[in-house]
């Protein structure tokens, strides 16, 4: 099973892939653009959001919440205007968003980093329409992954520097997040990057320098199919296409010498491939409030 090359963006740091209205979406994240490719026609458009992208969160009426820097902002694809949401961490310059996705509530978890992955500088907020961002964890080096169990009971993160995807018990009307512990350990050659969930409950996660995206037992972690990426820095990976069997996997050549990209002249694109089993929809954000929440930190 080879994954197909389906745009060759030479991206630095291409990640967040997000399908949707039958395009795929993604953050060339050290560019500071907002792409969006139709896979069957081929068409590509782009949007300049600035700063370090860190991802795109879709909410209604077409709107994305989208990260740069420690800022959010709300972007209407149609015009390219952005409007100002909210900020985290204005005292610390270094750092910058990193990965987010939404929960089923339509919470926004996003993580933070230093822009030279100094070891314990981030953390994971929850933003949600009406309160505070809301630190939830700290001393994070890369925060990366986050996906949730198909009952909403287990919430799934990987700090990336530590090679490891934990598991949490997850309250899904506070939006608290308790008992962590490891799911899966990698070895120290392998960096867990992004991750996506399939309709069977299983969790596919990117391997940053191991060329390939396992797929874990959401349960005990036990590693079920591995696809080998032709490029050795694989970022995230989610599932779309028209019947959600597709799996869209970003990829990087951030780091990577002269030589190195001799080797693999493709790294930085984007990879598709069919693994045997489906995926589901994207969580939006949701504009107003959901819960009561505990107090920022």
């Amino acid at each position: 099973m080879i994954p197909e090359l389906i745009f060759d963006g030479h991206h630095d740091l291409a990640e967040g892939p997000v399908w949707r209205d039958g395009h795929l979406w993604w953050v060339n994240i050290t560019a500071g653009m907002f792409h969006r490719l139709n896979p069957i026609t081929g068409v590509h458009e782009q949007r300049h959001i600035g700063g370090n992208s860190g991802c795109a969160a879709p909410a209604e009426e077409g709107r994305w919440l989208v990260a740069h820097d420690r800022e959010l902002q709300w972007l209407d694809w149609a015009s390219g205007t952005l409007t100002p949401f909210c900020a985290v961490e204005t005292k610390l310059p270094l750092n910058r968003f990193n990965d987010g996705k939404c929960d089923a509530k339509g919470r926004l978890w996003i993580g933070t980093m230093n822009r030279e992955a100094a070891s314990q500088a981030g953390a994971l907020y929850v933003i949600e329409a009406g309160h505070n961002p809301r630190r939830v964890l700290d001393k994070l080096t890369i925060a990366n992954g986050m996906a949730w169990s198909l009952d909403n009971r287990a919430f799934y993160f990987s700090d990336s520097a530590t090679h490891r995807v934990d598991m949490f018990d997850f309250e899904a009307e506070t939006g608290t997040i308790s008992n962590r512990r490891a799911l899966a350990t990698f070895t120290s050659k392998d960096f867990p990057d992004g991750m996506t969930l399939d309709a069977e409950g299983n969790l596919w996660v990117a391997l940053w320098g191991a060329g390939a995206v396992v797929c874990l037992d959401g349960k005990n972690g036990r590693q079920l199919q591995r696809i080998c990426v032709p490029v050795s820095q694989p970022s995230s990976c989610t599932f779309g296409g028209a019947k959600w069997d597709e799996l869209f996997i970003t990829t990087a050549r951030s780091g990577l010498s002269p030589a190195a990209l001799e080797g693999e002249p493709h790294a930085g694109g984007i990879f598709c491939v069919r693994p045997g089993v489906c995926g589901s929809p994207a969580h939006l954000f949701n504009p107003q409030p959901v819960a009561d929440c505990v107090q920022p930190v």
